[in-house]
């Protein structure tokens, strides 16, 4: 696991200035404090910051081929690289290392930018051809491994972060505003636009080509979920997944360092734990965060398969004061990204670290199988669609108001979404995703913005229509299918993804996550949507299959995920944070908000009116990441 980064000037006469290069390194030691490693040639550079995982004494990049004219360098992992090393071996390829990456410049060298389809991992790679002048940059299928890289008329840079990137000192800080227009909606931007004009995230399952100054991009696989037909019994469909499960459990398991898995007692970490015990006989090490607020606190479900299981088990508590090291998640995060979710996963990240170099998470698990509640949701509302309007707009409504606010703000601001929305509950599976999605409403964002942001932003103060454009949405499918797309090709690798790379690459943790190995993922996406979510049942298929080793407990119980009680501590412990920094003249200066507005906001918060904790949360951020990249 390593951190990639490069400049190639489009004048080929013109040098590369290495001082750049080393800074561009060095800005993401984080990612890789083992080593460093640098390849110059005439007007391009390459660079890298390793951990070491893998072949611990020769695999120092950058790597070569045989006679030098082909480097790579490399982040990320090959878990099937064993089987194309020795086939490369039978065709007369000479190998230096034990390394995966010098799997790739050979594969390369026999298939040219065609031997992606062969690679089984994660990873973000750029390969340079001496003898073509040709440079291919790629990204894994499903984006778990970054790529932000920039083109202007002098120069080609790219970079497994932004921050490297911004190393170089005439690359323009200026506003992308319809991203900065999305991070409002979803806490994130949203790829392949980044909060810069000028710089772009690679898309999943995409590579460029760099040759005589232009830049090809090309995508080479995409997720698709089947049209419903069903091909076989559901015993058969178990059977297969379960061994797929076990298999990309399995190969993950390859390393010359410790290893461990983050736990949450929820089904997807427990499956990854349970298939784990199965393959082998090393004591397992688990690690798994909790929270002082009892409702919020999933500890004793951790426990309780950390005891089955009989694992080496690790807790750690997140308390209000985590929100200081506030300063330093922006750092890592590159981009404004106001998840509240990054903080435990940086703090299990870190005592993980302190045991282990890699662990094995169960991410995305809820995109491939249909974990969250919306899933339940799009079946609610299939029902409701069958009661006459204007009952459902009344009593429905009655009963929603009904039921009482919880600790939980994700429930309570979905509540909020759906009273705001019954009205609208014909509109499209994509309508509700944006509007489930957005912290504020069009309509609030109205009241946030200045004048002057809503004049920047112009047409694009609308997000759907142009995020859509970025994907093959599949108009043809279910609701159920629909809301899977759009949950696997926009949030999970605009949010999740990018949450566990950069909270984990900030403590030198690799994170491998099989739930999202491409070959698990292809056969999933031919298990018809009713074998995933079958009434209130979500995950159903996976339930089915792990149910002979997980207990009932931990395959049924409610769903919580990684919330966290910002609601309460901005009432409480954090009650003046926002304050102080929202409605400081600094922040108050940069002319994009309302400060009125943003006043409200907190005061109705502070009354208990409403909870905004997830709207001052993302200002919050916002203002903190403003100060560190751009007033700095």
């Amino acid at each position: 696991m390593c951190g990639i980064c490069g400049k190639i000037n489009r004048d080929i006469n013109k040098p590369i200035d290495k001082q750049l290069l080393y800074a561009m390194c060095r800005v993401i030691q984080h990612r890789g404090p083992d080593d460093d490693g640098f390849f110059f040639y005439k007007n391009v550079g390459l660079g890298m910051r390793r951990l070491s995982i893998i072949d611990l004494k020769t695999g120092e990049q950058p790597i070569y081929n045989e006679d030098r004219t082909v480097a790579i360098v490399f982040n990320g992992e090959i878990y099937n690289f064993q089987e194309l090393r020795n086939n490369l071996i039978s065709k007369g390829h000479r190998f230096k290392t034990k390394t995966d990456t010098e799997t790739i410049v050979h594969l390369y060298e026999e298939k040219g930018e065609e031997c992606i389809h062969d690679l089984r991992g994660m990873f973000g790679f750029a390969i340079f051809d001496m003898n073509k002048q040709r440079l291919m940059v790629a990204r894994d299928r499903f984006g778990i491994k970054p790529i932000y890289f920039s083109l202007d008329d002098e120069t080609l840079l790219f970079g497994s972060e932004l921050k490297s990137l911004l190393q170089y000192k005439r690359l323009r800080r200026e506003f992308d505003f319809f991203s900065l227009n999305c991070y409002f909606s979803f806490m994130n931007t949203i790829a392949p636009d980044t909060i810069f004009k000028n710089v772009k995230k690679l898309l999943p399952g995409h590579y460029f080509i760099y040759e005589q100054g232009n830049i090809t991009i090309k995508q080479y696989w995409h997720f698709h979920i089947h049209p419903e037909e069903k091909t076989k019994s559901e015993a058969e469909y178990q059977h297969r997944l379960f061994e797929l499960l076990k298999e990309s459990v399995k190969i993950r398991l390859m390393s010359d360092v410790p290893l461990g898995v983050f736990l949450s007692g929820g089904i997807d970490s427990s499956t990854v734990v349970a298939l784990m015990s199965q393959v082998t006989t090393e004591p397992i090490k688990t690690f798994s965060i909790g929270f002082e607020k009892k409702e919020f606190n999933e500890l004793s479900y951790a426990k309780n398969v950390a005891k089955l299981f009989r694992t080496d088990h690790h807790e750690y508590i997140v308390k209000p004061d985590a929100t200081e090291i506030i300063d330093d998640l922006v750092w890592f995060l590159d981009e404004p990204f106001s998840d509240p979710s990054a903080i435990p996963t940086y703090f299990v990240s870190k005592i993980a670290r302190e045991n282990v170099t890699v662990v094995l998470t169960g991410d995305g698990g809820d995109e491939m199988f249909g974990g969250y509640q919306h899933y339940q949701a799009e079946m609610l509302l299939n029902s409701l669609r069958k009661i006459p309007p204007f009952l459902r707009n009344t009593v429905t409504k009655n009963l929603l108001k009904r039921i009482p606010n919880t600790p939980f703000a994700k429930f309570n601001y979905q509540k909020d979404r759906i009273l705001k929305n019954i009205d609208r509950i014909d509109i499209s599976p994509e309508e509700r995703f944006f509007s489930r999605h957005q912290i504020y409403s069009p309509e609030e964002k109205k009241q946030l913005y200045s004048d002057d942001f809503i004049n920047e932003l112009n047409s694009h103060f609308e997000i759907g229509d142009r995020l859509l454009g970025y994907l093959c949405f599949p108009e043809e499918q279910n609701s159920i299918n629909k809301t899977l797309y759009l949950d696997t090709h926009l949030y999970l690798p605009n949010d999740m993804l990018m949450k566990v790379d950069r909270m984990s690459m900030a403590n030198s943790l690799e994170a491998r996550l099989p739930l999202l190995d491409h070959k698990l993922a292809e056969f999933v996406a031919t298990i018809p949507s009713t074998m995933k979510v079958m009434g209130s049942c979500t995950k159903y298929i996976l339930k089915q299959t792990m149910s002979e080793l997980l207990p009932k407990e931990i395959l049924y119980r409610q769903k919580r995920g990684f919330n966290m009680p910002l609601n309460i501590w901005f009432r409480n412990e954090l009650e003046n944070m926002a304050s102080t920094i929202l409605l400081d003249r600094k922040s108050v200066n940069r002319g994009f908000f309302n400060k009125n507005y943003i006043e409200q906001v907190i005061k109705t918060h502070r009354q208990k009116k409403r909870d905004f904790s997830f709207q001052i949360w993302s200002l919050i951020v916002f203002e903190k990441w403003c100060r560190s990249f751009i007033d700095n």
